[in-house]
């Protein structure tokens, strides 16, 4: 019976710790973090909410609008299409309380061509239920 609890005990430290150990539940959304250098291009946008950060998928995904004033690492204004991201690390501050699928935001992201993290979300807020967004329906 104790051989039993020990063996019950030891497959849930490995269920909980595994993630962390290999790196498949980057610690953004689990704890905030904060870049280490300036980033390279703020920018603000409207999304829908697509998914939650789970176990198994640690990233908040969001649709969001085109971003016609979207840089490249050259400064040339090259647009960003509507898309849906994965965003794995949030900013201190940021929350995700209160959201769920298919709710409205308005985020600011911060872009780092050459540094980490890549993309932080800085700032999340939920939008009135009923705005509309300029959104399309993408093909998977």
């Amino acid at each position: 019976m104790i051989r039993l609890l020990l063996l019950f005990l030891v497959g849930i430290i490995l269920a909980v710790s595994t993630p962390r150990l290999f790196n498949k539940a980057p610690a953004g959304l689990l704890q905030p973090i904060t870049a280490d250098s300036p980033a390279d291009h703020t920018y603000t946008l409207r999304a829908r909410v697509d998914a939650l950060p789970s176990v198994k998928r640690p990233y908040l995904d969001l649709h969001h609008e085109a971003l016609p004033g979207f840089k490249n690492q050259q400064g040339e204004v090259i647009g960003m299409n509507e898309m849906v991201m994965g965003f794995p690390y949030l900013a201190p501050g940021v929350s995700l309380d209160g959201l769920a699928p298919g709710d409205p935001v308005e985020f600011t992201m911060e872009m780092r061509f050459t540094a980490k993290p890549r993309f932080l979300i800085t700032r999340l807020t939920e939008l009135p239920a009923d705005t509309k967004l300029n959104l399309g329906t993408l093909e998977e």
